[in-house]
């Protein structure tokens, strides 16, 4: 399917679920009212009964405070009905455009690392509402991740409906100031501070120590970490695998320097 034939549809999805994320209690009531559209067309547009009405996708647009190259695709989304959509070829650079954002999603957000490590799980189910029950999100979050994904092609749905992955692993850049990567921190520590209050001590470990350090060693630490990091998924990956986890480790100064 081109990016061109959904964009709106996989933006309008993707908006709400990023919304839901921070607030729990969002409704599409709410999600409809912002964008001023009806909460009921609204619905029947996500739910792909009846299409985004052009003259309303402008205004819309700036709801969601996109710049001009999503605008404009957002906008251009909505004529499919009006114009042969499937002859125009989206230009590179808008393609790049979108991917570089859902790869941004990818790696600042804990579900789709999450998602790719629930399929290797014995008893994996390619059903929304099982996977959505087995991380704790909504099933509109669950869509938004499967669909990222699928785009990225680190995974595919089979003719029986099943997702099976692509990659092997995906590695992001050590040591390079990142907004994306500090999001990515961010979230697993906010993750790390609910668990620590959800998970029974039994099925966890937090733990930390504080040293007085030569800061010339650092280098050596950090590859020490990481070598401490391979063992322990070569470890915890055998056997029969039943739960996802994340480890978390955080190696940082609380003094100040040069004083």
């Amino acid at each position: 399917m081109e990016i061109n034939e959904i964009f709106y549809l996989s933006k309008l999805k993707s908006e709400l679920a990023s919304r839901q994320k921070l607030n729990s209690h969002y409704s599409l009531r709410a999600f409809a009212k912002d964008l001023g559209i009806d909460s009921s067309n609204l619905s029947a547009v996500l739910k792909k009964k009846r299409n985004l009405p052009p003259h309303r996708a402008q205004k819309i647009s700036e709801s969601l405070n996109l710049g001009p190259t999503e605008s404009a695709l957002f906008i251009n989304s909505t004529l499919r009905k009006k114009m042969n959509l499937d002859d125009i070829e989206v230009k590179e650079e808008s393609k790049k455009y979108i991917l570089d954002e859902i790869y941004y999603q990818v790696i600042s957000q804990w579900e789709y690392f999450a998602f790719l490590q629930l399929l290797k799980l014995d008893d994996f189910k390619s059903d929304i509402n099982w996977i959505s029950k087995k991380l704790g999100i909504s099933n509109l979050r669950s869509e938004v991740v499967i669909d990222d994904l699928i785009k990225l092609k680190f995974i595919k749905k089979n003719s029986k409906g099943i997702f099976k992955r692509i990659t092997s692993s995906i590695e992001t850049s050590e040591d390079v100031e990142s907004k994306a990567l500090q999001k990515s921190h961010e979230e697993t520590l906010n993750l790390a501070k609910d668990k620590l209050i959800q998970v029974d001590v039994n099925k966890r470990d937090y733990s930390s120590i504080t040293i007085s350090v030569d800061p010339a060693k650092l280098p050596e630490a950090k590859a020490l970490v990481r070598e401490f990091q391979e063992k322990l998924y070569t470890l915890m990956s055998k056997g029969p695998q039943k739960e996802v986890y994340v480890f978390s480790s955080q190696l940082f100064p609380v003094t100040k320097d040069n004083l």
